[in-house]
């Protein structure tokens, strides 16, 4: 007994605690970060966000929509929290963990799409939630996808990172105050793209297939719950679905079907649905870089006409 008492003592010693204290290290330098959606992130766990306009989404939100626009148009401080190629459970985790951390906001707008309530496999990018897996709303958000993160993540030191170890260096330079590169600036979650229209679309089509969107269940259950959080704390909600080119939209073939779960729910509340996919920006090219995604032109034009419709709401 002694001796397995000691042989305890010494794997904490020696192995437990150097490893807590480099997680520890890299954790305290991820928070610094300013790429991408661990700027957002940070911003977040800050509790200095606190805007009056908050935007929710994938990457059709951060991108696609731009609060600085809004800002200046509607007299609103605004932030946009989209999750890029989040599913709206991912979406409405980070919303959720805002608010843990922020006050509720005077409106949202919600950024929908056509996949938004289909079940993604894996999540994207699932490194961006390491540095914040002690937070209980993130550990639940995060599970039951391919590449969720397992008990030795949440309770082995500096496990989690095995799978990101480009977040060790990040974390260790971050943390004693050396520089590391960021060829991914948000700001206040926007990301403007200035970029011309690509070949995706044009490879997309070569492959001659068409998607049928699977509304999870769950997932909409998650969407009425942020509906409903919403109405009880008198946030004005909006839906808004923002351009996209015109030529993919027959290659979603229940299309049709995922729009009446934004439609109903938009007459059964009361909330505005402010849909833009026949627009004229989503007829030209020149407002894109690719089918679902507007280049920096784009995103202000189209930012503008929202603010206005919006105002023209008068609600």
């Amino acid at each position: 007994m002694a001796k397995l008492t000691l042989k305890i003592i010494l794997f904490v010693v020696l192995l437990y605690i150097p490893l807590y204290i480099v997680q520890k290290i890299v954790d305290e330098g991820m928070h610094k970060y300013r790429k991408g959606e661990y700027a957002v992130w940070n911003d977040i766990y800050s509790g200095n966000i606190n805007a009056d306009l908050i935007i929710l989404g994938n990457s059709r939100a951060f991108v696609n929509i731009s609060p600085l626009v809004l800002d200046t148009a509607l007299k609103q401080s605004a932030y946009d929290l989209g999750v890029d190629g989040g599913d709206f459970n991912l979406a409405y985790t980070r919303f959720k963990v805002y608010l843990s951390k922020n006050k509720m906001p005077k409106t949202v707008i919600l950024s929908v799409s056509t996949s938004d309530l289909e079940r993604g496999i894996g999540i994207f990018n699932n490194q961006q939630f390491m540095p914040y897996l002690n937070d209980t709303i993130i550990r639940k958000g995060t599970a039951g996808y391919q590449n969720s993160f397992t008990l030795a993540d949440y309770y082995v030191p500096a496990m989690k990172y095995r799978s990101d170890p480009i977040s060790y260096s990040v974390g260790f330079n971050l943390y004693f105050g050396k520089e590391v590169p960021n060829d991914d600036v948000r700001v206040r979650g926007y990301q403007a793209r200035e970029r011309v229209w690509d070949d995706s679309f044009e490879n997309f089509k070569k492959l001659k297939k068409t998607y049928t969107i699977k509304a999870d269940t769950n997932l909409v259950k998650e969407f009425h719950e942020l509906i409903k959080t919403c109405k009880a704390n008198n946030v004005k909600l909006y839906f808004v679905y923002s351009p996209e080119y015109v030529k993919v939209q027959p290659y979603f073939v229940n299309r049709a079907t995922i729009f009446s779960y934004y439609q109903d729910a938009a007459k059964q509340y009361g909330i505005p649905f402010l849909d833009y996919s026949n627009d004229p920006i989503s007829h030209d090219t020149t407002y894109f870089y690719n089918s679902e995604h507007l280049n920096k032109n784009g995103a202000e034009t189209f930012t503008k006409k929202l603010a206005q419709d919006i105002k023209a709401l008068k609600i």
